[in-house]
């Protein structure tokens, strides 16, 4: 199976270059079948030293969407004798699902086939951010302002939460202006008619902002340094 949406950087044969080692060296996300079958090498027209090749590398990001949720996308490499039931089982996805992702006309697939994985993640969009930057898989984090923060993505919630990564680099004005709070710290003031919420919050490229909302009386949880 040779899928869409491909990255195809082009290879120079060397002198004792096979299919499977210049599979091996592209660590399995193509296999020998798919590049002869994308560089038309076959009995009659066989592979020679310094040919140039095209590699099918899958790069498949959807929009990083999926079924309208943020996701990225894993390559997968289907190993010796696995069946599309065990994959979507190992990841949590029905096989209608992938099968549609992968545009698969029938649910089987052979060992090298290169599968696209959807990964639930955690969007920059909820922190307000100027414009999305950062889109990090679920369970995971990323550190951005020169490692000074570090943006984790909850395996349930999908909220991204940045709080000083505590990282040991240099990192100034960890607080917010006319503030007492730190990045990813919260107060909360009750009052007659409500509360009021005030949150230091990081927002890139600007740096880092309280935020307030007022009027409701809840306050979730907030890691603190």
């Amino acid at each position: 199976m040779v899928s869409e949406g491909l990255y195809r950087p082009l290879y120079t044969v060397q002198a004792d270059d096979t299919f499977e080692s210049m599979s091996d060296s592209y660590g399995g996300l193509v296999s020998p079948q798919q590049l002869q079958t994308v560089n038309g090498i076959n009995a009659t027209n066989q592979l020679e030293n310094r040919e140039i090749l095209v590699i099918p590398l899958p790069c498949t990001c959807f929009n990083n969407t999926n079924n309208g949720e943020t996701a990225v996308y894993l390559s997968y490499v289907v190993q010796t004798d696995e069946k599309l039931s065990r994959i979507g089982s190992k990841f949590g996805i029905i096989i209608t699902e992938l099968g549609a992702i992968n545009e698969l006309s029938h649910p089987t697939v052979d060992p090298g086939d290169i599968l696209a994985i959807p990964i639930s993640a955690c969007s920059s969009a909820n922190l307000n951010w100027y414009y999305e930057s950062l889109i990090v898989p679920n369970g995971s984090y990323a550190l951005t302002a020169t490692n000074c923060i570090k943006c984790t993505c909850g395996p349930t919630d999908l909220k991204l939460q940045c709080l000083p990564s505590g990282v040991q680099v240099p990192c100034y004005n960890l607080k917010c202006k006319g503030s007492n709070l730190f990045i990813g710290e919260a107060y909360m003031n009750q009052t007659t008619t409500g509360c009021n919420v005030t949150a230091c919050v990081y927002r890139w490229p600007q740096g880092w902002q309280n935020f307030e909302k007022s009027n409701k009386c809840f306050l979730l949880p907030v890691q603190r340094k």
